[in-house]
């Protein structure tokens, strides 16, 4: 025995080839929902007759594991209230299809799926309805946005709506207040996905508490942009696991209320999790103080990895590194702070509060060429950081794997001049050069400021051999008689090898 009831203000015609045919005979707008004998079962007169004011109750027999509303707002139910249309199933049912009608007066169909799990949503519309789905999606509720059942196109709204299941977006939407509560679940199947070229606009601000407002997605989601999707957000982005393949934007600031608060507007994107800029992958933070807007990741769950192109991903200001945060660079100069074509990285914890600050203590991690699943080496060409800014006793690990890293800048702020950057591998000679070490002109006092992970010996090395005013190179180790060997040997080659295309 299964059992569907539809709390509703609209007609519902509920069918589907194969499956159950539930139909209402609404072609007169007096027709009497609550009378039974307007209702049919695949042809036949329903078990059960609707339950009043607003509930329509009936026993399902059919083996079919598949079921289909059509949503009309043709014809309403009740004209002096705006009850949502809430959908409950039991039983077997294990694909349900959602359809926004064709001869509807193109009013809004809210559609309230709350109360089912462990189901495959289809939800679709067309041009003359719009559909909005609110309340909670459970953990084990897949909702494809947009699914093919009726031409997809851009009227699919989610309004307060939580997020514990998976949701496909298949067209394009727009959508406002949006939330995921998957930390309070396992969060193993939560996200939000944008796929098949898809756009999703956020038009609006979440709300969090109070006021405040933000895209939510919490701890433990994963969101996911298909190459040729979009996520395009006016307001600031609180994610946590990421994989981008596509675009996103976050054209907006965060501001928080009732657990965090970014009252100086200046945090656009935050980021707690496991998050991929995969090769096709574009990130554009605009906002209109690029002073202030910075990209957040925070604490220790934190891990950024960039396989994205040269410049794909545009910061307006600068990537904060927060208390355990981790960003490993697998690409070359993928991030853009500014428009310099250079990564701007910001050392330092960030407290929220009344008065939100970014003057803390942080000890984060740098790594270039580690592969995002296997944690295989990667060779990676040069990257460059142009401004490398320490707060207050902070400390940077920092992981080459004979990849090269150049840093233009190096400053430290706040209340103290203190800071470290911790080798955790050997650097050979000309892997790691530091054009200006926070003003330092003694290779003394830089190397004050440095550590080894492994107890080698750190040289400090003037790149002008004479003064500070060329740089630093930093290194642990020189190249081994057998490695200059095979340089030399591979240089004796090319020159034979130009020889004979002479």
């Amino acid at each position: 025995m299964k059992k569907t009831i539809i709390s509703s203000i609209f007609t519902l015609i509920a069918c589907v080839a194969s499956a159950q045919f539930y139909s209402f005979d609404g072609t007169s707008s007096t027709a009497e929902w609550k009378n039974k004998a307007n209702w049919t079962l695949n042809g036949e007169p329903v078990s059960q007759a609707p339950n009043p004011p607003d509930t329509f109750e009936f026993d399902i027999t059919s083996t079919t594991d598949t079921a289909t509303i059509i949503v009309n707002r043709a014809y309403k139910l009740d004209v002096n209230t705006t009850r949502t249309n809430t959908i409950y199933t039991s039983g077997n049912i294990k694909t349900l299809n959602i359809i926004a009608d064709a001869t509807g007066n193109g009013s809004m169909n809210d559609i309230d799926i709350s109360n089912l799990d462990d189901i495959t949503i289809n939800a679709s519309a067309n041009s003359a309805n719009k559909m909005r789905i609110t309340g909670v999606i459970n953990e084990n509720v897949v909702l494809n946005y947009g699914a093919g059942l009726l031409a997809p196109h851009s009227k699919y709204w989610l309004n307060n709506t939580n997020f514990r299941g998976t949701v496909n977006f298949q067209t394009d939407i727009q959508f406002s207040r949006i939330m995921d509560y998957a930390d309070n679940k396992t969060g193993s199947k939560a996200g939000l996905h944008v796929t098949n070229n898809s756009t999703l606009s956020v038009t609006g601000a979440s709300t969090f508490g109070s006021s405040g407002s933000a895209t939510l997605l919490r701890n433990g989601s994963n969101m996911f942009i298909e190459k040729g999707s979009t996520i395009d957000i006016t307001s600031g982005l609180r994610m946590s696991n990421g994989i981008i393949e596509g675009d996103l934007y976050v054209r907006g600031a965060q501001v928080f209320t009732a657990e965090d608060s970014n009252t100086e507007n200046d945090v656009a994107l935050t980021i707690t999790g496991k998050t991929v800029f995969k090769e096709t992958a574009n990130l554009t933070q605009l906002y209109a103080d690029s002073t202030q807007a910075r990209v957040l990741a925070q604490n220790t769950t934190a891990q950024i990895y960039s396989y994205a192109q040269k410049g794909a991903l545009k910061i307006a200001q600068a990537l904060q590194l927060s208390k355990g945060a981790t960003l490993v660079l697998n690409s070359q100069d993928a991030f853009d702070s500014q428009g310099t074509g250079k990564l701007n990285l910001l050392v330092s914890q960030y407290t929220f509060g009344a008065g939100s600050t970014v003057d803390g203590t942080a000890d984060a991690n740098l790594s270039i060429g580690v592969d995002a699943d296997t944690g295989a080496k990667l060779s990676v060409e040069k990257n460059t950081i142009g401004n490398l800014t320490m707060y207050n006793d902070s400390t940077l690990n920092i992981l080459l794997n004979s990849n090269e890293l150049v840093i233009e800048k190096l400053i430290s702020d706040g209340t103290t001049s203190d800071f470290t950057l911790v080798l955790q591998d050997e650097i050979i000679k000309g892997s790691l050069f530091i054009g200006d070490f926070n003003s330092l002109i003694s290779a003394d006092d830089v190397k004050s400021h440095l550590s080894s992970n492994l107890g080698s010996e750190i040289f400090v090395e003037f790149a002008n051999g004479t003064s500070a005013d060329g740089g630093y190179y930093i290194y642990t180790s020189v190249p081994e008689p057998a490695q200059w060997a095979m340089i030399f040997g591979a240089i004796a080659l090319g020159f034979v090898a130009f020889r004979r295309r002479k």
